[in-house]
């Protein structure tokens, strides 16, 4: 009689898991299939460009470009807070500037909005 009232609670929960695991299966086989269709339409990769492909589309030298980022380099130390659009986004990664295409096409964006804002475009 001992026994079997230490048993009862094992057996009890023991059923009680089976039971639940039975109920939710199929509530996480419909979340797990939510999920994988969420990861098929993930966004495009954001390209790394390098000082080559950027002034090629900013239709610049590549001199001009280099002295460009270094001046404002130079001026952002200066600042302790900026528009984070007002320096053309890049970065230094074994002595080679690089670009996150999707960061540079905001900065173009925001300074072509800023022009035509000025001039009335």
């Amino acid at each position: 009689m001992e026994t079997l009232t230490r048993i009862l609670p094992s057996l009890f929960i023991g059923i009680t898991m089976i039971i639940a695991a039975l109920i939710l299966a199929p509530a996480i086989q419909d979340f797990s299939v939510v999920i994988e269709s969420n990861s098929q339409e993930e966004e495009p990769e954001n390209r790394l460009l390098n000082v080559e492909e950027v002034s090629n589309i900013l239709d610049i030298e590549e001199n001009e470009l280099k002295e460009m980022i270094v001046k404002d380099q130079v001026e952002r130390n200066q600042r302790t807070s900026y528009n984070t659009y007002q320096y053309i986004p890049s970065i230094k990664i074994n002595n080679e500037f690089l670009f996150l295409e999707d960061e540079l096409y905001k900065w173009l964006e925001y300074h072509s909005g800023r022009l035509q804002h000025q001039y009335g475009s």
